[in-house]
């Protein structure tokens, strides 16, 4: 099995130099991809990136702004098909955007937008989280499925389609989404979210928890703690079509009837309480305490969207990312006593293991599946004689570069008209086709038939069953009586394989059994045909006359062809005596 290839791509601090010619630094909040932050102003996430590389995960780490903990072309980072391509999971964690009224950031654009939703199409998963109020939103509220699986933009900045339950809980007062556990000192500190005192995770089915949920010990039922969080949710909408720079995109597909749809795995308590500060070795100017109290209740912490189901790529959203920094698994290096230290306690090294195994599970699940043939959809399944009809092939994940060729077949052959094959072009995983239904039914009674789609060694097969209606009669024998004198008449009879409900027509007529050839001197004998007969309904067949012209002395060939067609043609040799 190939190595997991897994691009993290984060965003909020730019980097100066705060001296001349000296090393580049981050200023104001947000991520820095070095290995830690001893001033405790930027979030890192080095125990995630190291839990993921001790699995033999590989990590790319990208940075939105000019972070040179990335390497060079994966700093400044833009979304586009190139810098995508080769990576199995896209894993976002977003802190730009309007932060409690101060604004960080600029959005992507729809270029960049277009591109993620490309990766997902053809397969890639996706993880995205931000924290309270519209942080995060700048990189991952417009993603389709995305923006309806998680609260990403706060009360100052909700786009005016959204409904009042997307928006997102804000950082201070008492709507606050405050995790956070009790510590051993009894003490409600902002700095609970860096000691080795998890919350408690409460799961919908805690017999039967999500597989990213189940570690080496059993379930996994705690998670990090901190003081606003924000929240997952499941969608308001799941029938809308949207437009990504300039391509729709259906944002909850269906295949073969099945609409999949997100569900909540996971959600964490708010406890009614203060929050306080107390600052440590550090000035900690970066958090303030908040001393109103929650409004105890649950929150949604995690959601799944089992995209493998109806041909894309699978999604996980979080309430946080704190549940994956540093500051909240190793500790606050500015944190007060008990709480520099995070879970790297002889109490909490079991929590840090499970964090890390949920983590690993999280990525393992996101992975694409190999390109196949899903599904095929016949629409309608069951069509009136002559009436439109089309089919619908889905594949597993679309293909970044190629054309997809699916091969079409009916049984039995001729039931219906198909093309040979579909071509499904890149970044799309299904297309659509054509049915050519008959305005007859087609021989011996055939109503039902299947169509079939083959990708490999992979076969889908659907029933089409024609409505009733008209059937053809199938022309069984054709007799001729001779041997004719020229000049005379004679009788020919044709019969049907069975009796139908409707008049069937038998086309006439007659052709020589020997071909002349430009100024030869060869004479035919001639007969004649009426250019039809109809056998009338409920009969099985009926007689024709063919009349002759006398036949010259000189004639070279004595005999001629009667044909007659209804489906199918039959031909019979009339002799001239």
């Amino acid at each position: 099995m190939a190595q997991l290839q897994v691009l993290v791509v984060v965003d909020g601090s730019s980097f100066v130099a705060r001296v001349p010619g000296g090393p580049l630094l981050p200023i104001a909040h947000g991520f820095n991809l070095a290995a830690s932050d001893p001033s405790d102003q930027t979030f890192t996430i080095d125990t995630f990136v190291k839990a993921l590389e001790g699995a033999s995960i590989s990590v790319t780490k990208a940075h939105r702004r000019n972070d040179p903990n990335a390497i060079p072309q994966f700093q400044d980072f833009v979304f586009s098909a190139e810098k995508l391509a080769g990576f199995d999971v896209l894993w976002m964690f977003g802190y730009e955007g309007n932060n409690d009224s101060t604004v960080t950031g600029n959005p992507i654009s729809p270029a960049e937008l277009l591109a993620i939703t490309n990766f997902m199409t053809n397969g890639g998963g996706v993880f995205a989280s931000g924290d309270h109020s519209g942080l995060g939103a700048y990189m991952c509220g417009l993603i389709p499925r995305v923006r309806t699986m998680r609260k990403w933009f706060g009360q100052e900045e909700v786009p005016a389609t959204y409904p009042p339950e997307a928006i997102n809980w804000p950082g201070p007062g008492v709507t606050r989404a405050d995790t956070l556990a009790l510590a051993r000192d009894m003490q409600w500190e902002f700095d609970n979210q860096s000691d080795d005192v998890p919350q408690t995770l409460h799961l919908p089915v805690p017999a039967s928890p999500h597989p990213i949920l189940v570690g080496q010990n059993g379930t996994i039922n705690a998670f990090p703690d901190h003081m606003h969080e924000g929240e997952v949710i499941l969608p308001w909408t799941l029938t809308d079509t949207l437009s990504v720079d300039g391509k729709k995109i259906v944002e909850y597909p269906s295949v073969a009837g099945h609409q999949e749809v997100p569900s909540v795995i996971a959600r964490g308590q708010v406890y009614a309480h203060p929050t306080n500060i107390q600052r440590g070795s550090c000035d900690n100017n970066n958090f303030s305490p908040d001393l109103t109290s929650a409004n105890e209740r649950l929150i949604d912490v995690l959601c799944v969207y089992d995209g493998h189901n109806v041909g894309v790529g699978r999604i996980i959203t979080d309430s946080s990312f704190h549940h994956y920094i540093d500051l909240n698994l190793t500790g606050d290096p500015c944190g007060g006593p008990g709480r520099t230290q995070g879970f790297q306690t002889t109490v909490g090294e079991h929590y840090l293991a499970e964090f890390k195994s949920f983590y690993v599970n999280a990525v393992n699940w996101l992975a694409p599946v190999p390109l196949d043939l899903l599904g095929l959809e016949l629409h309608p399944t069951t069509v009136a004689l002559g009436a439109a009809c089309t089919g619908t092939v889905t594949m597993s994940r679309g293909s970044p570069q190629d054309n997809v060729v699916v091969k079409l077949a009916c049984q039995p052959p001729g039931f219906v008209g198909l093309p040979a094959s579909i071509t499904i072009p890149p970044n799309t995983n299904s297309a659509e086709f054509n049915i050519s239904i008959p305005k007859v039914i087609r021989p011996f009674g055939v109503t039902e038939g299947l169509v079939q789609a083959t990708f490999g060694t992979t076969t889908k097969t659907v029933t089409l069953t024609l409505e009733p209606g008209s059937e053809t009669g199938v022309l069984a024998t054709l007799v001729v009586h001779g041997p004719v004198v020229g000049g005379n008449s004679t009788t020919g009879l044709v019969s049907l394989v069975k009796s139908v409900t409707t008049p069937t027509v038998v086309s006439l007529a007659v052709s020589q059994t020997v071909q002349t050839k430009p100024g030869s001197p060869v004479i035919l004998p001639q007969a004649h045909v009426e250019p039809s007969l109809t056998i009338p309904a409920g009969h099985t067949g009926a007689a024709f006359t063919i009349t002759t012209d006398p036949l010259p002395f000189t004639a070279t060939d004595r005999t001629v062809n009667i044909d007659a067609n209804a489906f199918v043609t039959k031909v019979a040799l009339l002799r001239f005596s």
